[in-house]
C-alpha cells in the first residue's frame, strides 16, 4: 500500500512534467473531430504547448497551414523531431512560460501533466496573444471566461469519450 501511495504521489508531482514518462496521447480520430466541428482551416497556424512527440501536431498539420510545438523535456523534444516528415510543422525545446506572446489562431494543450502554476501560465499566455481565436485544453484553464465542452477518444480512454474544454479567448460576447 505505502508503495502504491508514493508512486501516485509522483505521477501527480508537478516536477512529472519534466520526466520522460509517457501519459497518453491525442488519437488521429479527435484530431479529425476537432477540425470538422470547430471549421479549423487551411490558414490556421496551430500551436501545441507541451507538444510532447509531437503526434498532435503531426495529425493537424495536413489541415493547417502551421503547426509549432514547445516542449520542456529534451527526450520527448529530441522524439519530435526524429519523427518530423512535414513540411509545415516546427518544434522548439522551450518552456513556453518564456514566451511573451505566440502567433497562431489555434492553441491546443493536452495539459494533463500542467499544475496549477503552468495552467495559470498559459492562460496568461493567451491573453497576450490576441490572434489566437480558439483554445483546446484537457483541463480547465483559470480566467478564461466561458467554455465549452467537448468529448473524443485519447490514447488512454479506449471507448469512453474524454472531456476537452474549448475556449474562445477573443470573441466579443
Amino acid at each position: 500500500m505505502f508503495r502504491f501511495s508514493c508512486i501516485f504521489l509522483i505521477f501527480f508531482t508537478p516536477t512529472h512534467a519534466k520526466t520522460n514518462e509517457m501519459y497518453g496521447e491525442i488519437t488521429h480520430q479527435c484530431v479529425l473531430d476537432i477540425v470538422q466541428k470547430f471549421s479549423l482551416v487551411k490558414q490556421d497556424t496551430v500551436v501545441d504547448l507541451g507538444s510532447g512527440n509531437g503526434n498532435a501536431c503531426f495529425y493537424f498539420s495536413p489541415f493547417v497551414e502551421k503547426c509549432i510545438g514547445y516542449e520542456i523535456v529534451h527526450e520527448r523534444y529530441q522524439k519530435s523531431i526524429e519523427n518530423n516528415n512535414t513540411t509545415n510543422t516546427e518544434f522548439y525545446w522551450k518552456d513556453f512560460t518564456t514566451l511573451d506572446t505566440i502567433e497562431a489562431s489555434v492553441l491546443f494543450t493536452h495539459s494533463t501533466m500542467f499544475d496549477k502554476h503552468l495552467l495559470q501560465n498559459a492562460s496568461d499566455l493567451i491573453h497576450r496573444s490576441p490572434t489566437i481565436r480558439i483554445v483546446f485544453s484537457q483541463k480547465a484553464l483559470p480566467n478564461m471566461g466561458n467554455r465549452e465542452r467537448f468529448y473524443c477518444k485519447f490514447s488512454w480512454s479506449g471507448h469512453v469519450n474524454t472531456e476537452i474544454y474549448v475556449y474562445r479567448p477573443h470573441e466579443e460576447l
